[in-house]
């Protein structure tokens, strides 16, 4: 079989590389159907324990040490399974090995690829499945929330979203106000973490389309022109709401 000269190359090619932690490239799953410029991967986080170890041998030693402090092994190994996957695919992306990949951080806590400042990228979890975002010509956020999940979503509405949502919200039939209360809150999230600011913007300074169909749109949000912003809803089919929020810097 062919070998590839590099991650990257085998990435782009499809062929194998000759390194054993690179199997993990495998276990993610590249939505092709997506913007030309941005890649969008979906990554499973229960991984088996062969792989885990792999995944650990990837991560820093400050990583290593805050996988050791999570009290639930389940919570240790999707956070040890996240980082190191992380690592793999902006290694493949940048052309380098996954373990030499150092992260530096925003004001707010974003990070950002310390060799690499012009890529773009952003991670999110829940329970069993990750999603990640890069880009270098957008701005790149994404949250991803499970839709079957014990949610007293009514407060949370109440706080975060803005009047015209909330009262959107309660004109929905009750069965579909989770699911479109989960929509939203992936919008905003997705919207904040692009921006590098996180819960560090309030969510009632970001407004969205409500519905839940595949066409969300950004209406509003402080600081920033909602002309320059796309939102993608990402079918994950694992029961799961994910959108990816790209934001286009205009040129001074």
């Amino acid at each position: 079989m062919e070998k590839c000269a590099s991650v990257r190359e085998c990435l782009l090619s499809g062929k194998s590389y000759d390194e054993p932690r690179n199997t993990l490239l495998h276990l993610a799953n590249r939505m092709h159907d997506f913007h030309p410029k941005v890649q969008v991967w979906l990554i499973p986080l229960g991984i088996e324990a062969s792989h885990g170890e792999q995944c650990l041998q990837l991560l820093s030693r400050d990583e290593q040490v805050n996988a050791s402090r999570l009290k639930f092994s389940r919570h240790r190994n999707r956070y040890i399974a996240a980082r190191a996957m992380l690592r793999v695919l902006l290694g493949a992306d940048v052309g380098v090995s996954p373990e030499t990949i150092a992260f530096a951080y925003g004001p707010h806590g974003k990070p950002i690829l310390a060799s690499h400042p012009a890529v773009n990228f952003n991670l999110a979890h829940t329970r069993e499945l990750a999603i990640l975002a890069i880009s270098r010509t957008h701005q790149v956020g994404v949250d991803i929330e499970c839709i079957n999940r014990t949610l007293d979503y009514d407060p949370l509405a109440r706080r975060y979203f803005t009047a015209h949502e909330y009262a959107n919200l309660q004109l929905m039939p009750a069965v579909d106000r989770q699911r479109a209360f989960l929509t939203v809150w992936t919008r905003k999230e997705a919207i904040a973490k692009a921006l590098g600011l996180g819960l560090h913007l309030p969510f009632k300074l970001i407004k969205t389309t409500l519905t839940t169909d595949k066409s969300p749109r950004l209406l509003k949000v402080r600081g920033s022109d909602a002309r320059d912003w796309s939102l993608h809803t990402v079918e994950t089919g694992h029961n799961c709401i994910a959108t990816v929020a790209l934001h286009r810097t205009r040129a001074p």
